[in-house]
């Protein structure tokens, strides 16, 4: 097996060999506890730059080949993913340490990854590619088994955490003979959501006074209102949303409307992101990163030069951060009439 760190590329993503350049990207995606929760080392806020470093000294040794994930969709870094225990004379390789934001799981990411890797894989002359994940982890064990990996078992008292507690590990395998039908299933899996997000939404400008949208405003609001202090929410009102300063999008599949976003103009050259929301039925189909990167093309047509937005600091908009951080998005200064002090929280990017 002779395996080599290259670009691999598909409609849906792009696996960049990690590089100290994707440093900054990968820092804002992988600021989210939750990911860490059941790893054997830390690497969000503070832990970082250490689990960085840890990669990119690995890479370089060859003991794996790192790659930071890129999202064609979302025109957006999505996470990170390796090839580990690279073992060249057993013709055996491990896909792990692989990591999405919120925004990219339940999508097409995942799945082509796993189709690039694999192909890569054994084309390179590998006869077995391992997957391994805790004991506790029943997301990753049931996306590894919906990807047809066989389950194999556990290893008990497996490996130490950061938390410093020990994991059972349980183990999955695909061989090179099973890969065709493997194969087939992810793309079989990677046609049908092809034809779910792009072929069946749409997204145009609309009228935010129809009545099924402003049940969907009424929503945000009260999304807003539940994850924020009194007096602390800065939605449009419909009313608001058919100023001339506002452009207002929606996604609808059929005559359903999942999700919403509107652009205030500040100036000729800078734009607010407002009343960004999806409905809870439509939430991990991609419609928020639709929208996002619909009203960025919009911006950019009209000449501006710049978009900010504002959201919130609680748990409940932690989504939210997620998703503007993974589409280039970063922390700002205050702009408009907001302040840095208080529950907003303040992001801009260029556009």
């Amino acid at each position: 097996m002779r395996l080599f760190a290259m670009k691999l590329e598909d409609d849906h993503v792009r696996l960049e060999p990690l590089h100290e350049g994707h440093r900054k990207a990968l820092r804002a995606l992988a600021d989210d506890p939750e990911l860490w929760a059941l790893t054997t080392q830390r690497g969000d806020g503070d832990w970082f730059d250490g689990w960085f470093d840890t990669v990119r000294t690995a890479h370089a040794k060859g003991l794996q080949i790192s790659f930071a994930v890129f999202s064609k969709a979302a025109n957006a870094y999505a996470g990170h993913t390796s090839y580990l225990s690279i073992a060249p004379d057993h013709q055996r390789v491990e896909i792990g340490w692989t990591w999405y934001a919120v925004p990219f799981r339940g999508g097409a990411v995942n799945p082509a990854c796993k189709r690039l890797l694999l192909t890569h894989a054994f084309k390179s002359g590998a006869e077995r590619v391992e997957l391994k994940t805790h004991g506790l982890n029943q997301r990753s064990q049931r996306a590894m088994e919906k990807l047809g990996a066989v389950r194999e078992g556990v290893l008990r008292s497996h490996t130490p955490t950061w938390k410093g507690d020990r994991r059972d590990t349980v183990f999955y395998s695909i061989l090179k003979s099973e890969w065709p039908e493997v194969e087939a299933g992810l793309d079989a899996r990677l046609g049908a959501r092809r034809s779910e997000t792009v072929n069946a939404i749409t997204v145009g400008m609309d009228d935010p006074m129809r009545d099924e949208v402003k049940a969907l405003l009424k929503r945000h609001a009260e999304f807003a209102e539940a994850n924020s202090p009194p007096q602390t929410c800065h939605y449009f009102q419909p009313e608001r949303l058919t100023d001339d300063d506002v452009s207002f999008w929606t996604a609808r599949e059929g005559d359903a409307v999942l999700g919403c976003i509107a652009l205030k103009a500040l100036d000729d050259h800078h734009g607010e992101i407002k009343s960004m929301h999806v409905a809870e039925a439509a939430r991990g189909r991609g419609v928020a990163r639709m929208l996002v990167q619909h009203l960025i093309e919009a911006a950019r047509g009209r000449g501006m030069t710049r978009l900010s937005l504002e959201t919130g600091r609680s748990d409940g908009f932690a989504p939210s951060r997620a998703l503007y951080a993974a589409m280039g998005f970063e922390p700002c200064e205050p702009f408009a009439d907001y302040t840095s002090e208080g529950f907003s929280y303040l992001m801009s990017r260029a556009v």
